[in-house]
């Protein structure tokens, strides 16, 4: 009995293990196999895709911080922070859906009775391309993380396989929706139109997309900027929207919109409703900030909203809100005309700690716009410097502002230059006992605040602030009619390099910052470092002592009471009105305010060396301004003061400047065959072709090279005096050109005797040092330098080498790493250096490097040829 019953067990077994074996293949077409792997697919592989794909979804939300101070994104994942933070999730999520189309897809058709007469039902269901029924599913699921991971051409491309391949199943129109948002995203806005188009028209796709559609337009409209439209949709969205915290989330959006609009009632009912639906404390208080700005441009009672800021000041959670909230005082007073409460509201904003770097930039621009309108341009500088240098892409209209910003950022600094030079020249001309009276006057204040610091046990720099303290005082009355001038604001000096510190801390520049440990650099090149000490202490030698602020001299030191210094005065101011002229008409586009800047350049300064260029500049702008009396004055000016420039040879001659190209081309032409003969050693055919060039172009730029070219050609032809007289009338008639540097170099050689091919000598028993020389603008010298101090001491610890930089000039500097017993042992090292591919990273930089003697290096250092050594090192070193 028992025997019997381990033998059914057994059968019961096999045959449960025959089943699974059959119904696991995917060759097979059967209700069988169809049946285990859509239940295997769903609920094991389908199912644990989705779970990751959720979790990633609300990690993302739990995780992303929204930025109140631009419009808020209606999906978070959206965001490009948010894909890194899903992207673990999604990895995975595409490797279970990858996974279940590998494992479950069932493509072979199922065997048909050919007896039987096929039904329609029949026919479309052998038709099907795909017989497991969550094959579409794990597609679109694939599309989809391939979407929040931002990889959207993978994403589009998964989708459209999902469309084409599965027509008659719902999924289509789940990924013409996927679809669409890959394209709202990759700024393909017709195409995502087209097929929200044909998903609204639909009556066959799922019910739930209505709702979705409507916000995935909102979200196209808002990445046009095209706010009307996104706010109908966003209202529509909201209808059928039954999370509480979502639909909170779009009044808040709406609200925003309205806002962008100048729709300011409709604002302040949106917001409102967000504070009533009571959302999570950051956007309530966002909410509530919102509602104090938005107050301004609507004229209402400000009372009620500056009680409740007031209120918030006091409230601990705000602490990290302090500036949002100190900013929506300020702009509140600066609309009741309230202006100095205003200004203290702005600098405390300005001075609190900042949970938000695009409201500091918002106070930053506030203040330099105030400044910089009442023609305070001492304070509107820094202010202007503040906002570019914290703004980054996430401020509001980035593109649009940033540029902006920068350009009255210069502005400010030529028009304080201006300004304080105008102030130091009016104070220079009083006489000396009145001007002693107003520094005295001046040392005493700054005595007085103090005395009041330390009798309050502070430091006069903290207690003393004269961006709020010095706005009543009449210096400050002075300045705000355009004098900018420390004479005006005397703690200003002392006071910004403790703010400075306060706000940016000890900033140290210095070489090899990432190394802990300087002391291996230290110990390396010895050399270099006292040669530093030794000139840092002549430098500290030569230093003029400190002036106290308490001093007359302080303030009368950079006074122009000399012709010198006047003039050098004048120069700033002139060079400062022209750049401003630059800067309103070329970036900023006032033409108006341009034009005006100019001509009172050359009201003031008629003889000004840069008539020329004001002129020019006041004729482009008229003319873009449509001021065709001034565009006809200045055009008459420039032809008669100036008829040999290039400006009125344009002016004159419509055609000038194609006729010019016509001709530079040809002499470019001419050039390229002339050096062609030169460098194929056909020198008396570049002389003669150098001729005919001198010739027919007198005055084009080539001239001089066509010169040097001649003149080298008579050297190497052995005809020294000739080469000699043609670098003269080089030197004489262009003296300020680059070929005419070299003419003198040459000239020098040939006088010193240097000019002997014969220089160096092969000396492969003496010491030799490596070389290597670079252009100082393409390399990082320092980081060179190291690279071989890093290397010598993990190679050559015993050889006591040194690493010494050298600037040739301007342009070149080298490295020598000394020193070496013989030819031998340098040779090894240069070896080493290419082997160990020590200068791979510097392949695109043009340098040379090689060994030389140490008599030989002597010579190289006077003569400083690098070509002429190379030659006779290719000829004994290489050859």
């Amino acid at each position: 009995m028992l025997h019997f019953k381990y033998t059914k067990l057994l059968k019961i077994m096999f045959v449960a293990l025959l089943f699974t074996i059959t119904a696991c293949t995917t060759k097979k077409n059967t209700s069988v196999t169809r049946n285990y792997h859509n239940l295997t697919a769903r609920f094991n592989v389908y199912f644990n895709g989705t779970e990751s794909l959720e979790a990633g979804l609300r990690k993302a939300d739990k995780s992303f911080k929204d930025d109140f101070s631009n419009i808020l994104p209606i999906y978070k994942y959206n965001d490009l922070t948010a894909a890194a933070m899903l992207t673990p999730e999604m990895d995975r999520t595409i490797q279970k859906s990858a996974k279940l189309i590998k494992t479950h897809s069932i493509t072979v058709k199922p065997k048909v009775d050919k007896k039987k007469k096929l039904s329609v039902q029949d026919r479309e269901f052998l038709n099907k391309p795909e017989y497991c029924n969550w094959i579409d599913d794990a597609y679109l699921m694939m599309g989809k993380a391939h979407y929040f991971k931002r990889e959207f051409i993978t994403a589009e491309q998964t989708f459209l396989l999902v469309i084409s391949k599965f027509k008659k199943e719902p999924t289509k129109y789940e990924a013409k929706f996927w679809l669409a948002k890959t394209k709202i995203e990759t700024a393909d806005y017709e195409d995502a139109q087209t097929l929200l188009k044909e998903l609204k028209k639909s009556s066959k796709k799922p019910k739930s997309l209505n709702h979705e559609i409507n916000l995935v337009y909102a979200d196209m409209y808002m990445k046009q900027k095209n706010y009307k439209n996104a706010i109908d949709y966003l209202k529509k969205g909201i209808k059928d929207e039954k999370k509480k915290k979502f639909k909170t989330r779009l009044i808040f959006i709406i609200a925003q919109l309205y806002d962008k609009e100048e729709n300011y009632n409709e604002a302040i009912k949106n917001f409102r409703m967000v504070v009533k639906n009571n959302p999570y404390y950051d956007m309530t208080f966002s909410a509530k900030i919102k509602l104090a700005e938005i107050y301004e441009k609507t004229k209402s009672d400000g009372k009620k909203l500056k009680k409740d800021l007031l209120k918030m000041l006091k409230d601990d959670k705000n602490i990290e809100y302090l500036d949002q909230i100190y900013y929506a005082l300020g702009r509140i007073e600066l609309n009741e005309k309230n202006i100095p409460i205003a200004m203290e509201y702005f600098s405390l904003s300005a001075s609190a700690t900042s949970s938000s770097k695009n409201q500091k930039v918002k106070t930053f621009i506030v203040l330099a716009e105030y400044y910089g309108e009442n023609k305070n341009y001492q304070l509107a500088s820094p202010y202007y410097d503040s906002t570019v240098n914290f703004m980054d892409k996430s401020f509001p209209d980035y593109e649009e502002v940033y540029p902006k910003m920068e350009s009255y950022a210069k502005l400010m600094q030529q028009l304080n230059i201006i300004s304080t030079q105008d102030s130091l020249q009016k104070i220079a001309k009083l006489p000396e006992k009145e001007r002693n009276k107003i520094i005295d006057k001046l040392i005493k204040k700054i005595v007085d605040a103090e005395k009041a610091s330390a009798s309050a046990n502070q430091t006069p720099d903290n207690s003393y602030d004269p961006f709020m303290n010095d706005q009543s005082n009449n210096f400050n009355q002075n300045q705000s009619k355009g004098g900018g001038w420390y004479f005006y604001n005397p703690q200003t000096i002392s006071y910004g390099q403790t703010d400075f510190k306060k706000k940016w801390g000890d900033r140290k520049l210095e070489d090899l910052w990432r190394l802990n440990n300087k002391q291996i650099v230290t110990e390396i090149d010895e050399e270099t470092v006292e040669q530093n000490n030794e000139e840092n202490n002549n430098q500290d030698d030569i230093q003029t002592p400190k002036l106290s602020n308490k001093t007359r001299e302080f303030y009368t030191n950079d006074l122009p009471l000399t012709t010198k210094k006047i003039t050098e005065s004048n120069k700033k101011t002139q060079i400062a009105l022209l750049q401003a002229g630059v800067i309103y008409a070329d970036e900023l586009d006032e033409k108006k305010k341009a034009i005006d800047i100019l001509e009172l350049l050359l009201q003031r300064y008629p003889q000004t060396e840069k008539q020329l260029d004001v002129l020019q500049l006041l004729f482009n702008t008229s003319t873009r301004n449509a001021d065709y009396s001034r565009v006809d004055k200045y055009k008459s000016l420039i032809i008669t003061q100036y008829p040999e420039s290039i400006n009125a040879k344009i002016l004159s001659d419509p055609n000038y400047l194609s006729n010019q190209k016509r001709k530079g081309k040809k002499i470019e032409e001419l050039y390229s065959t002339t050096y062609s003969y030169f460098n194929t050693k056909k020198y008396d055919q570049a002389i003669n072709l150098c001729n005919s060039a001198i010739k027919d172009y007198p005055d084009d730029k080539l001239v001089a090279n066509f010169q040097y070219i001649k003149a080298i050609s008579f050297g190497e032809l052995g005809n020294k005096s000739k080469l000699k007289e043609e670098l003269d009338l080089l030197i004489l008639k262009h003296p300020n050109t680059e070929v005419s540097a070299n003419a003198k170099e040459i000239l020098l050689l040939i006088e010193s005797g240097k000019h002997n091919e014969d220089l160096y000598t092969f000396e492969p028993d003496s010491t030799h040092s490596y070389v290597i020389v670079v252009p100082i603008k393409s390399i990082d010298i320092n980081k060179l330098k190291f690279s071989f101090q890093s290397f010598n001491v993990d190679n050559y610890h015993q050889h006591n080498l040194k690493a010494i930089k050298i600037e040739l000039d301007t342009e070149m500097s080298m490295i020598i790493i000394r020193k070496f017993k013989n030819l031998g042992d340098a040779h090894f090292y240069y070896q080493e250096i290419l082997n160990k591919k020590i200068l791979e990273e510097y392949s695109m930089v043009p340098y040379e490097h090689f060994i030389i003697s140490h008599n030989n290096y002597v010579k190289y250092m006077k003569d400083q040829n690098t070509e002429k050594y190379l030659k006779f090192y290719n000829g004994h070193y290489i050859n």
